[in-house]
């Protein structure tokens, strides 16, 4: 429950105030709402946790979970490193390289993930999904 309303707050904090600064919305006392939002923050990540459950928590073990974080959180380090050490380096470059790095790991893990062990695919495209068109079609459509 913790991690639940750390969540919410960096929601908030990062998110959402920025975006009510931006836009000029709000009066000289908002902070009834502002904590509104932070609930509703909590209730959401607590019930996305929960489908997360529901639909991927069983089938997968923790470290295999930890690998994938791990690999999406690794997608920044050629941007860092490349912006500290490389003259040349762009920020148009950079996130680029951080937009397809981001749709590679999508395609190659998160995909697999989702579809492994739900069943929401059929055999034949686990075994050969190459020949189906249809399973082509799923993999980009998602």
């Amino acid at each position: 429950m913790v991690e639940a309303v750390v969540l919410s707050t960096m929601i908030l904090n990062h998110l959402i105030i920025p975006l009510i600064i931006h836009l000029g919305i709000g009066g000289s006392d908002i902070s009834g709402v502002l904590i509104n939002i932070k609930r509703v923050g909590i209730l959401g990540v607590v019930f996305l946790g929960y489908l997360y459950y529901q639909f991927i928590g069983e089938s997968y073990t923790l470290i295999n979970i930890g690998i994938i974080s791990l690999i999406a959180a690794s997608q920044f380090a050629p941007s860092i490193i490349g912006g500290l050490y490389w003259k040349r380096a762009s920020r148009w470059g950079a996130t680029v390289g951080l937009v397809l790095g981001f749709f590679t790991w999508f395609h190659t893990l998160v995909i697999p993930l989702l579809v492994k062990e739900a069943g929401w695919i059929t055999a034949s495209c686990k075994t050969a999904p190459s020949a189906s068109l249809s399973c082509a079609r799923f993999t980009f459509s998602v």
